[in-house]
Parts: C-alpha cells; sequence; structure tokens
C-alpha cells in the first residue's frame, strides 16, 4: 500500500494554490501525514549574499519580516496553516528565497525534506500558460517524487 506521511505543498495565494492546499489537507488526513507548506521568493543575485546565491535557503524569522515581497508570502503561509489546523492535521510552513529557478527550487526543497509528494496547483499567479504554469511544468517534469498537479 503506498504511505503518504510527508507532503510538500507550494503555495502562492492562487486560486489553483488554494485547491492544491485543501488536496494536500486531504491526502494528510487520509494516510495521517503532516504538511509542509512553502514558499519561495525569487530574487535577484545582487541582492544575496555571494554564499547563498543559486541555492534556496530557508528565510530565519520570516515571520517577523517586514519587508514587502515576504508580507504577502506570509498571508499564504499563515492561511494555509489555518486551514489545516481547522481540519486538525499536522502542518508547519517556511519561506524561502532563491536567486535560481522557483521550480528547482521545489524540486530541492521536496529533495532535502525527503517528502513523499508534492501537491501544486496548476497555475500561480503568473499568466504565462494556459494549461499548465511554467513553475508548475518545471516541477512534473524535474521532480525525483510524485508530483499531484490540481486545477
Amino acid at each position: 500500500m503506498v504511505q503518504i506521511s510527508r507532503i510538500l505543498a507550494p503555495t502562492d495565494g492562487s486560486s489553483t494554490s488554494l485547491k492544491a492546499e485543501e488536496m494536500a489537507i486531504t491526502l494528510a488526513k487520509q494516510f495521517n501525514g503532516e504538511i509542509r507548506f512553502i514558499h519561495v521568493v525569487w530574487t535577484p543575485a545582487s541582492q544575496m549574499p555571494r554564499k547563498e546565491a543559486n541555492v534556496a535557503f530557508e528565510v530565519k524569522d520570516w515571520e517577523k519580516s517586514k519587508e514587502e515581497d515576504v508580507v504577502s508570502a506570509k498571508n499564504y503561509l499563515h492561511n494555509a496553516l489555518k486551514s489545516a489546523e481547522k481540519d486538525k492535521v499536522t502542518a508547519s510552513a517556511q519561506l524561502y528565497r532563491t536567486t535560481y529557478s522557483v521550480r528547482e527550487s521545489i524540486c530541492q526543497i521536496a529533495h532535502d525534506l525527503d517528502v513523499d509528494i508534492i501537491v501544486m496547483g496548476t497555475k500561480g499567479r503568473s499568466l504565462t500558460r494556459v494549461i499548465l504554469g511554467s513553475v508548475a511544468v518545471g516541477v512534473v517534469t524535474y521532480a525525483n517524487r510524485p508530483v499531484l498537479v490540481v486545477r
């Protein structure tokens, strides 16, 4: 039998992302698993310390940050945590920064956290593709674990 105990759910507050959060919560309830909600903020390399360029890294004390790009991410992550809590699902959230590709960063984070599945929306806040967004396409293409894409 398939066991799904660790779920990664990238979120950006878009409508499909919210549906993916619901699906992740449903899976976590069904399999008694836990969810890690993440949001990855792309940052130009010129604004990052040299040693952290091209790497997805956790933003420490992200909940206290007042940076503009972090404020909306905090809202997405807090709302996802509230939804999980309401359904009595174990969940945590983390904000990441990268100067590299968001899709590659999601794949790397999934690998580092050794999750069983990635659950994400078809399209995020940018409308670069009609059916699947470029981040979703990249994660489906490069992830070394199952990806459930929710419409």
